[in-house]
């Protein structure tokens, strides 16, 4: 699933999401408020076919707009500790109707070490998942991975390899670092991956936004 914003203009392809209950999706704060001056929808099933043709129309049971305020956002600064405010749950103006039952979210802490994956929408694209990754520092608030994510990746689910709970969503990328470099010898740009001696990608802990008691 990928949120963007209702318009043609070129760039605004949005930011990623993920679905945490009928009517209910988990993503950025810094993506929404992007946004927020105009309507902004909720796209499902923007992936590739079988076969890899693009995804060019998709039935309108799955493309929902989003409700101007948020369900749920982070509580003042006074009272959210070391946690990042870097999250927000949105509220779709319908449920969605095309998935079935939905289980409801299981989360878990990040932990040193642990492996990792996220799946996104970076570029706008359709889903793409990168995984192979190893979370290489947590601390109160936020936890970095070597995932190599891109611009449009934010708001992107961050779940544990062997659990699959949810650890997180991805909120920054690796600092000072472009997505692409170029390779002016060919004529091209690839892209860049995270180095693994740098900070790395920045993710918020579900303990930030996961509902008491399930944390």
């Amino acid at each position: 699933m990928v949120l963007e914003r209702d318009g043609d203009t070129p760039g605004n392809f949005g930011y990623s999401d993920y679905l945490v209950g009928p009517d209910t999706v988990l993503t950025c704060w810094h993506g929404w408020e992007d946004f927020s001056r105009r309507g902004q929808v909720a796209i499902f099933g923007h992936v590739l076919h079988g076969d890899g043709d693009y995804p060019a129309d998709l039935p309108s049971a799955q493309v929902l707009r989003i409700a101007a305020y948020p369900a749920r956002q982070p509580p003042p600064a006074s009272e959210r500790g070391a946690c990042s405010d870097d999250w927000v749950l949105l509220r779709l103006e319908h449920a969605v109707t095309h998935l079935g039952a939905l289980p409801p979210p299981r989360f878990e802490a990040p932990r040193l070490g642990r492996r990792v994956y996220t799946l996104g929408y970076p570029g706008g694209l359709p889903l793409k998942l990168a995984d192979g990754a190893t979370i290489s520092s947590v601390a109160e608030g936020v936890f970095r991975t070597d995932l190599d994510t891109f611009r449009g990746n934010s708001g992107s689910a961050v779940f544990d390899a062997e659990s699959h709970a949810l650890l997180g969503i991805v909120v920054a990328g690796q600092p000072d670092r472009g997505d692409y470099m170029p390779l002016p010898a060919q004529g091209c740009y690839v892209a860049r991956h995270v180095d693994r001696d740098r900070a790395g990608q920045i993710s918020v802990p579900a303990g930030c936004f996961a509902p008491a008691g399930t944390r």
